[in-house]
């Protein structure tokens, strides 16, 4: 490839986008959990009350995911309870509403935090997730899991829905191409990633057309219907996904089957969200939240394997001092010093005649 450098195109944001998934845990507020300005949760708690689990998910939005990865949590806290809970208190959901901004993001996490939640699943986009930990959650002491976010660091807040139809992407386009990059890395969603294809028609032509590369959130069929078709045939891009054959993933589609549940990506890694949570939990015999974050890795990472469906056989062991290996619906959980995983599948597509085709499925390590 030539000397001239690839852009990173996506209104207002430069990102650098770290292809970890599977179940990514940004466990951001790993990095300060040794705080001690504390939660809500840090005093006596009565034996009755719930260990409340907030849920910081898009219902709405231009990334509408929230409302299937809240079924997969429910369910994982349903299952939980029925097994006896943890430190015999029940676990309770509270979900609060991103829209995909992160100051409403923001807003969320102030109102779970004010709740009393022992941790944060959430919030989907990474900028929502990091300004909600900058802002709340890191201050607070709360744990921040995301199942979604994937970079490590972003500069500058998204578009709201409404903001994203009222924007003229044509200034934005043209940085982007004012070198003329071979490269063009279409980080977005559906509704703007499609009116900068449509804004990008007027700087290609016969003579120069630079490879598109796309990313999971335009991976949809609302995102071809919208665009330009001469930029986005032949266009290149990733997914995350999850281990569709894997044993554990394939028993979580079964399970939640019968409650009318149809996975969607990340759902199973919001489900074994709840189940880390709730191991951890266990290990560190306290929901304090910065013991909760230190036994993250211990349940997860060497030891006895266990799964979501053996629950109880893994309190078990955990109350007589045995270490276990939680493998997930997501497949392997192993955390690295950050909190990062260090596995994951993804699935390799090309736009071709105007819809998407998969033309590889890969995994790592």
């Amino acid at each position: 490839m030539p000397e001239r450098l690839s852009q990173h195109l996506r209104p207002g944001i430069r990102q650098t986008q770290r292809l970890i998934t599977g179940l990514l845990l940004l466990c951001l507020t790993w990095l300060s959990c040794g705080s001690d300005k504390g939660g809500g949760t840090t005093g006596p708690v009565d034996e009755a009350e719930p260990v409340r689990v907030g849920l910081l998910v898009p219902i709405s939005g231009p990334w509408v995911k929230g409302l299937v990865w809240r079924q997969a949590a429910q369910r994982a806290i349903d299952e939980i309870n029925a097994q006896g809970g943890v430190l015999d208190r029940s676990f309770e959901l509270l979900v609060a509403e991103t829209e995909t901004v992160p100051s409403i993001a923001v807003e969320g996490a102030r109102a779970l935090v004010e709740d009393g939640v022992v941790a944060v699943i959430g919030a989907g986009a990474s900028s929502s997730s990091i300004m909600a930990a900058e802002q709340v959650l890191i201050p607070a002491g709360v744990l921040l899991i995301s199942p979604s976010s994937t970079s490590p660091a972003i500069a500058y807040p998204e578009l709201s829905s409404d903001q994203i139809d009222a924007f003229d992407y044509s200034g934005v386009v043209e940085r982007a191409f004012g070198e003329q990059p071979d490269l063009i890395y279409l980080i977005t969603y559906d509704q703007d990633g499609a009116k900068i294809t449509v804004a990008a028609t007027n700087h290609v032509t016969d003579d120069y057309i630079p490879t598109f590369l796309g990313c999971d959130g335009n991976a949809s069929q609302a995102f071809l219907d919208n665009s330009a078709p001469g930029i986005t045939e032949g266009m290149v891009g990733t997914v995350p996904i999850a281990p569709e054959d894997h044993v554990d993933y394939l028993a979580f589609v079964a399970r939640v089957a019968r409650y009318g549940i149809e996975p969607e990506t990340f759902s199973e890694s919001t489900y074994d969200a709840v189940y880390l949570l709730a191991l951890a939990t266990l290990h560190a015999q306290s929901v304090e939240p910065t013991r909760i974050a230190a036994s993250m890795q211990t349940v997860s990472v060497g030891g006895t394997p266990v799964t979501a469906a053996q629950f109880s056989l893994a309190r078990n062991l955990l109350r007589t001092g045995e270490d276990i290996d939680y493998t997930g619906a997501a497949g392997s959980l192993d955390f690295d010093d950050v909190g990062d995983i260090l596995s994951g599948t993804y699935r390799i597509w090309r736009v071709e005649g105007g819809s998407f085709s998969v033309i590889q499925t890969t995994a790592f390590p």
